[in-house]
């Protein structure tokens, strides 16, 4: 840690606001400080934001860089799910955490996404309410576009919020029996992120994206960068 005693820093616990804190002892293994004044008040919604459900990347790098991004658009909580071509058997949870921390940190949001242990997606999916929407992207369709579905079923009323989720298929895309099963379910949307068929991470993003233009995900007063 750069900062010595006596320096400032502003600190955060994802749900009682940001405060400005002076160094009071720092060393390798432990830093403590004490609590001075509130600089930003708690967001309105502790953990607002979209559910993001998507396949585990087996580049490390990328994974990294799927967690840092969707916590930056403002993502409620990551599902990794197993599908019929994911290539990984399982996460590191605490430091999938953590890379999720230091990019809140760097955006200066407020909370910190929900990250969840691997899961089957059928389980996923048979846990899933059938009234919140999830928009599933799935390539090679005639789907209209996820901005076009997200403001049909908004609720002007409300943000977007955890009520929603989005999901992205692993690389090689879904297995036919994943599909119908998507299908079938009350729950999905299936939409469309154009006709170029993006990487995992990049669908991720592009996905997110969409949301918070439409929905209003990760402004200030609610947290966000």
């Amino acid at each position: 840690m750069r900062l010595k005693q006596g320096s400032y820093c502003l600190v955060f616990d994802g749900v009682n606001g940001e405060f400005q804190a002076r160094i009071e002892t720092a060393d390798k293994r432990e830093t403590t400080a004490v609590v001075e004044r509130e600089s930003r008040p708690p967001p309105v919604t502790p953990i607002g934001g979209p559910v993001l459900i998507f396949s585990p990347l087996k580049s490390k790098s990328r994974m990294q860089f799927l967690v840092e991004k969707a916590t930056e658009l403002g993502v409620g909580s990551l599902v990794p799910a197993k599908m019929r071509r994911t290539e990984v058997t399982k996460i590191n949870v605490e430091k999938t955490r953590r890379h999720a921390v230091e990019a809140a940190e760097q955006c200066e949001r407020l909370t910190v996404p929900i990250i969840h242990d691997m899961q089957d997606l059928s389980d996923i999916l048979a846990d899933w309410p059938p009234e919140c929407p999830l928009f599933c992207c799935i390539e090679r369709t005639t789907n209209e576009g996820l901005a076009d579905e997200m403001l049909a079923h908004r609720d002007p009323t409300s943000k977007l919020s955890a009520s929603f989720g989005l999901m992205v298929g692993p690389e090689g895309g879904y297995h036919d029996e994943e599909r119908d099963t998507l299908m079938n379910h009350p729950a999905v949307i299936s939409v469309s992120l154009g006709e170029n068929i993006l990487r995992a991470e990049t669908a991720a993003i592009a996905g997110l994206s969409v949301m918070r233009m439409c929905g209003g995900v990760g402004d200030r007063k609610d947290g966000g960068g």
